[in-house]
């Protein structure tokens, strides 16, 4: 009689356990999508070649390197080359460029690429005029 009533709560056990509804899964949290990149300026009436003049800033010190008195540049697709650093044109305009131990912000608007560049102790101010 023991082994019968062992046998049947053993398998009033498993039925149960079977039997039993599981708990909901947790509910998923989703990451925040990282923000989009600024769009950049497409091929257009701002590509070509820029010509102008480029000065040291008054605070640039007597160690700086001489810069122009000229200076040329070629916008193709919203990317430029300026000084020797790699820029990209925004689509509204704005203008920012990449050094190793440099960096210039200024604008692209109405055919004049206006660029300050700060590198250290130096800098130079660009002013290109689309050509």
């Amino acid at each position: 009689m023991r082994g019968k009533l062992a046998m049947f709560f053993v398998m009033a056990s498993v039925v149960a356990g079977c039997s039993a509804t599981p708990p909901p899964p947790a509910p998923m949290v989703m990451a925040d999508p990282a923000p989009a990149p600024a769009p950049m300026m497409a091929a257009g009436p701002m590509d070509g070649i820029y010509k102008g003049t480029v000065m040291a800033t008054e605070d640039s010190g007597p160690r700086c390197r001489k810069m122009g008195p000229t200076a040329t540049t070629r916008v193709r697709g919203g990317n430029f080359v300026l000084g020797g650093m790699r820029g990209k044109v925004g689509a509204d305009g704005s203008v920012m460029t990449t050094g190793k131990k440099a960096m210039s912000i200024g604008t692209l608007s109405g055919g004049t690429l206006d660029v300050t560049t700060k590198t250290g102790k130096c800098g130079y101010h660009y002013t290109l005029t689309h050509a």
